[in-house]
C-alpha cells in the first residue's frame, strides 16, 4: 500500500438528514460519479471536466495541487453505487459492520475496471477490547441500526446473514445474558 498524506473520502451524506434540509440529489449515482471525476482531474492538476448535472467545474484548474496526491474514495453501500466507484474512484469507504461477507462483495461489486488498480478500501467497525460482557455492552449501542432496512447491503451478500452479523458467540441458554448485538427483544 502507498502511503498517503490524506486520503479523500466523499460521500451523499445522511440521506433522511440530507432530505430534512433539501439537500437530497435527484440523482445520487449521477451526483458521485461526476464529483469523483471531477475531483481526481482537479487534485491531479488537470481541468475540471465537462460541466454535468451536479457539478460544474468545466476547465477550472487548481493552482495548488498535493505533492502526492491522494485517493479519491466513496464512502457508498449498495451494489450499484459500488459499482460507480469502480468506474471513477480509486477505491471503497464501508461503513460499519464491515463483514468480511461484504467486504468482499463490495470489491467484486467495483467490477473489472478497478480489479487491475489495486483499490483502497478503508472501513469503520465498533470493537472493543474488554472481558466478552463488557465489550459487548460498550459496541451494542453503536450497533443498534444494524438490521435497519438502509443496512441490508451489510450483510445481504451474505450466504447466511446471521454469519456476517456483529454477533456474540452463540445465543444465551435460558436465565443468561443475551449475546446479540442488537439486544434481544428489539424488533430488527
Amino acid at each position: 500500500m502507498a502511503e498517503f498524506a490524506l486520503i479523500a473520502g466523499i460521500g451523499l451524506g445522511m440521506p433522511d438528514w440530507m432530505r430534512q434540509v433539501g439537500s437530497w440529489p435527484g440523482s445520487p449515482l449521477t451526483l458521485i460519479k461526476e464529483y469523483a471525476r471531477a475531483l481526481r482531474l482537479l487534485i491531479a492538476g488537470e481541468p475540471g471536466p465537462e460541466n454535468g448535472w451536479h457539478v460544474r467545474c468545466e476547465g477550472v484548474v487548481l493552482t495548488e495541487i498535493p505533492d502526492i496526491v491522494p485517493p479519491v474514495i466513496p464512502g457508498v453501500r449498495g451494489p450499484k453505487s459500488q459499482r460507480v466507484a469502480g468506474e471513477v474512484a480509486d477505491g471503497l469507504l464501508l461503513a460499519e459492520p464491515a463483514a468480511p461477507g461484504y467486504i468482499t462483495a463490495s470489491l467484486r461489486h467495483l467490477g473489472p475496471a478497478a480489479s487491475g488498480n489495486a483499490p483502497e478500501v478503508v472501513v469503520y467497525d465498533g470493537a472493543a477490547v474488554d472481558d466478552e460482557e463488557a465489550a459487548l455492552a460498550r459496541v451494542r449501542a453503536a450497533l443498534e441500526s444494524v438490521g435497519e432496512p438502509e443496512w441490508a447491503a451489510h450483510i445481504a451478500p451474505c450466504p447466511s446473514p446471521g454469519n456476517c452479523a456483529p454477533t456474540a458467540p452463540p445465543a444465551p441458554t435460558p436465565g443468561t445474558s443475551p449475546g446479540r448485538c442488537p439486544p434481544t427483544g428489539s424488533a430488527r
